[in-house]
């Protein structure tokens, strides 16, 4: 999985459901702008949609590729959140 790529997707996840949600991204292909990017979009995640700690990841688990089930988990509960949202 490109990281560059997966942070790209990620914000347009959230800025789909909440337009300018994340307006500020590194666009450099710098490990700690990458890194960045990871933290504004999980900081998102838990402010607007009051997601726990439990249900983000690190940003290891997806930057350095150190557990994938911790990201799907968070994507699980992302769905679920969203889902109870009004249309």
């Amino acid at each position: 999985m490109e990281i560059i790529t997966t942070h790209a997707h990620m914000r347009r996840l959230l800025n789909a459901v909440r337009p300018d949600t994340i307006v500020r991204v590194n666009t450099r292909a710098v490990a700690l702008q990458q890194r960045e990017n990871l933290g504004l979009y999980l900081e998102a995640c838990a402010r607007l949609w009051r997601l726990s700690s439990s249900e983000l990841f690190a940003v290891s688990d997806l930057h350095e590729r150190k557990d994938a089930a911790a990201v799907l988990r968070h994507l699980a509960a992302l769905a679920r959140r969203l889902q109870s949202l009004p249309c």
